[in-house]
């Protein structure tokens, strides 16, 4: 894969980690601290899957 696709889709993936935090936290205001945070520790290691998987 070309480094300009690698670093577009790199950049698109996290736009659309940061949407879906964002809109969790908005969508779901009343959950606990611990319970956005282990949320957020899942989504990152997601992305960071992704991450891993796209520079390969």
């Amino acid at each position: 894969m070309d480094h300009v696709v690698r670093l577009g889709l790199l950049v698109v993936v996290l736009w659309a980690f940061v949407r879906l935090v964002r809109w969790l936290d908005a969508r779901y205001a009343a959950a606990s601290a611990a319970t956005r945070e282990l949320r957020t520790v899942a989504l990152a290691l997601a992305f960071g899957l992704v991450v891993s998987v796209l520079l390969i």
